[in-house]
């Protein structure tokens, strides 16, 4: 069904998929070591060419099974995102298939059903987790929208969980550093990977995602591929940031470029790590400290170093200058009150006078 082939020392990709002929260039040079990435690929599109033709087959029948559509939706929206969105999409639709047969037509899906699944949600998970959970179980609904296969979206007026908006907590400076020292004194791996959370203020799974060719000395620039947003943007390399690559990940011009900066290490296993410090250091509320409290830090330090919201925002990749201005409130509380302090000051020290 597909053919993979070698083009000016590239493989690649030729398929037909909806009547169409179509070629991709996979990217990778033509040699024996990516053979079995490329033919890996080649499965991948093999599958969603068989799934597309399941999928026709059953509109033809008009009986597309809950089963099959997932399966769709899968292959084309989900593989190749970050392993968090992959594992959070799967239970998430593990969780709805409790309530809805997988043989059942999609067509068949009813409102009670989706509400149903955020009334389950609402008895075990925290306000931002169920946001979080239906806009994956959302999505999905929408597509099979998009493709014909439903007549409406099943979600009712009132069903959708609102998404909680939480204080972002920076790090204690002392509480930093007992983190830094725990995790330099167990696996030196889980160390760097926290320093460069710290320099760069990214996503956990965007820095682990992070090849050698990322990393480009001449420009001073580091190109993350942002799992969120689909996208790439360019992120300076600044002096510390430079000296920490060099001299603690030993990056330099002989590197393998096809090598990860962390190869083999996970989300999951990076936030296995960092709640066992957090236990034995004694931090055992909840929502203390987090992955994403490295990010706050960052953008928490930049903006009382004097860089502007729109600065910050680059740096963090925000689309929205309205997401950056959470990460501001701990600094704008600090010069307010160091403000109302100068000002009680002044005016304490001048005697009252009557007008």
């Amino acid at each position: 069904m597909a053919t993979l082939y070698n083009k000016r020392n590239k493989w690649y990709i030729e398929y037909v998929l909806g009547g169409i002929r179509k070629t991709k260039n996979t990217k990778l040079e033509a040699t024996k070591e990516n053979f079995a990435k490329a033919n890996e690929l080649k499965i991948k599109i093999e599958e969603l060419i068989d799934s597309q033709n399941e999928s026709i087959k059953n509109i033809i029948n008009g009986n597309v099974t809950l089963k099959n559509a997932i399966k769709e939706y899968r292959n084309i929206y989900i593989i190749g995102r970050s392993e968090s969105h992959i594992e959070n999409f799967d239970y998430v639709l593990r969780r709805f298939l409790k309530i809805v047969s997988p043989t059942i037509a999609v067509k068949n899906i009813k409102v009670e059903n989706v509400t149903q699944f955020v009334i389950d949600m609402k008895k075990e998970l925290s306000p931002a987790t169920q946001y979080t959970y239906f806009q994956y179980l959302a999505s999905f609904l929408i597509y099979l929208k998009e493709k014909n296969y439903i007549d409406e979206i099943p979600i009712g007026k009132g069903i959708r969980p609102k998404k909680a908006v939480k204080n972002i907590i920076s790090f204690d400076p002392v509480d930093l550093e007992m983190i830094l020292n725990e995790a330099k004194s167990h696996n030196i791996i889980f160390y760097h990977t926290y320093k460069l959370l710290l320099l760069t203020g990214q996503r956990p799974g965007d820095v682990l995602g992070l090849q050698i060719r990322d990393i480009d000395f001449h420009r001073k620039i580091v190109y993350f591929r942002v799992s969120k947003t689909s996208s790439e943007f360019k992120f300076p390399i600044y002096s510390k940031l430079e000296q920490f690559l060099i001299e603690d990940l030993g990056i330099n011009q002989k590197s393998n470029r096809d090598e990860y900066l962390f190869p083999n290490l996970t989300v999951n296993a990076l936030g296995k790590d960092f709640r066992k410090i957090k236990k034995k250091l004694g931090y055992n509320k909840k929502q203390y400290y987090t992955l994403k409290t490295f990010r706050k830090n960052f953008a928490t330090n930049m903006s009382r170093m004097g860089m502007t919201i729109q600065e910050v925002q680059a740096l963090l990749d925000h689309k929205s200058p309205s997401t950056t201005l959470r990460y501001y409130a701990d600094v704008r509380a600090d010069e307010l009150r160091n403000k109302i302090d100068n000002l009680q000051n002044k005016f304490t020290d001048k005697p009252l006078t009557n007008h």
